[in-house]
C-alpha cells in the first residue's frame, strides 16, 4: 500500500509533495525512478546538471504508459546553472527525460509536478529560459511544475550597486526581494540536515510565504566530513524508540518542522524507507533535541569551498 503523501503548499497556489527523489548521480536511474514511483513518490527533483534528465524522462514516460501514475499527479522540478542566466539559456535544460514515460503510457503529466533548476552561470539575458526549455525538452513534458536557480551565487552585473548594502557591503535580503519585481519565490532549496538546521533562513523564508526545500537531508559524509547526523547518540536513541531508521528520524524531522525534502537513494529498500515516516510523531522536546544538534555544518562540498572570496557568497551569510 503506498503511503499517504503530504503536500506543501506554495504562494502560487501549487501544492507540492513534501517528500521527493533527489536524481543525482544515480548509475540506474531509470530503475530508481520506476522504484520510487512504485513505493509512491510523486515529487522528482532533476537539473540540467546531472546529465540524467532524458533517462528520467524516460523511466516517468515508461511509468504513465503502464498506467501506473498520470502526469498530473507529479510535480517535476528542475535547475537551471548557475551560469546559465544569459539570454535565452535557462528554458533550455529540461525536457528530454520525461516525455519517455508519458509516450510510453506509464504515467500522465498532469499526475506530475516537475522541479528543474537553472545552473548559476546560466544568468545572463535570456538564458535562463533556455535552459528550461532544454530541460522540457529532454524530460519530454510540455511543462515543468519547478524552475530553480541550481547553486545561485553571486556574478557582477551592470546594476550590482544598485543592489542595497549593509554596513559590511553585504546584500540586504530584505529589501533585495523586492527590488525590481513583484515575484516572490515559491521555494528555496538549501543544503539542510540536524548538522546544519537553518533555521534562521528557514524562519526568513516562512515569515514571507516562501517554502523551502532541504537536500542532502541525511548530510554528507566525505571530501573532509567524517562525522554523519545518522550516527548522532540521539538520532540513534530515537531511531530505536520508534523503531524506524536513522534517516527515517532525519526526514521526519524536516517534515515536522515544514520542509519538503528530497533524499536520494539507489536501492528501492531505501527509496522506501524514506518516504514511510509518516507512521510516527515526533515530540515538541524530540524536535528540539534534534534542533540542538546544529552545528552550521555544510557537507557539500560546494556550498563549502565555492565562491569563498566573494563577500555576498550566500553559502557564507550565517542562516
Amino acid at each position: 500500500m503506498e503511503p499517504k503523501i503530504p503536500n506543501l503548499k506554495l504562494n502560487d497556489g501549487n501544492v507540492m509533495p513534501i517528500i521527493g527523489l533527489g536524481t543525482f548521480k544515480a548509475d540506474n536511474i531509470c530503475e530508481v525512478i520506476a522504484s520510487a514511483i512504485d513505493c509512491g513518490y510523486r515529487h522528482f527533483d532533476c537539473a540540467d546538471i546531472y546529465g540524467n534528465e532524458e533517462q528520467v524522462g524516460k523511466a516517468i514516460k515508461a511509468a504513465i504508459s503502464e498506467g501506473k501514475v498520470k502526469r498530473e499527479e507529479l510535480f517535476v522540478v528542475s535547475k537551471v546553472w548557475c551560469t546559465w542566466m544569459g539570454k535565452g539559456r535557462p528554458t533550455l535544460s529540461a525536457k528530454r527525460t520525461i516525455k519517455a514515460a508519458i509516450s510510453e503510457g506509464k504515467v500522465k503529466r498532469e499526475e506530475l509536478f516537475v522541479v528543474s533548476k537553472v545552473w548559476c552561470t546560466w544568468m545572463g539575458k535570456g538564458r535562463p529560459t533556455l535552459s528550461a526549455k532544454r530541460s522540457i525538452q529532454r524530460l519530454g513534458l510540455n511543462y515543468l511544475d519547478l524552475l530553480l536557480i541550481h547553486w545561485p551565487t553571486p556574478y557582477k552585473q551592470q546594476d550590482a550597486d544598485e543592489y542595497p548594502l549593509d554596513s559590511k557591503g553585504q546584500i540586504i535580503m530584505d529589501e533585495t526581494i523586492d527590488l525590481k519585481t513583484s515575484t516572490i519565490p515559491v521555494l528555496n532549496q538549501v543544503e539542510s540536515h540536524p548538522f546544519l538546521s537553518n533555521e534562521k533562513l528557514f524562519q526568513f523564508c516562512k515569515q514571507r510565504n516562501i517554502a523551502m526545500t532541504s537536500y542532502s537531508p541525511l548530510a554528507r559524509v566525505g571530501n573532509g566530513i567524517d562525522v554523519s547526523p545518522l550516527e548522532d547518540p540521539v538520532i540513534k536513541k530515537l531511531a530505536k524508540k520508534y523503531k524506524v531508521c536513522e534517516g527515517a528520524v532525519c526526514i521526519r524531522w524536516q517534515t515536522q518542522r515544514g520542509l519538503s525534502v528530497i533524499p536520494k537513494s539507489a536501492t528501492k529498500e531505501r527509496i522506501q524507507s524514506n518516504i514511510n515516516v509518516f507512521h510516527f510523531t515526533l515530540t515538541d522536546d524530540e524536535i528540539n533535541e534534534i534542533m540542538a544538534l546544529n552545528k552550521n555544518l555544510r557537507t557539500s562540498k560546494h556550498n563549502r569551498h565555492g565562491s569563498d572570496k566573494t563577500k555576498n557568497n550566500p553559502f557564507l551569510i550565517e542562516f
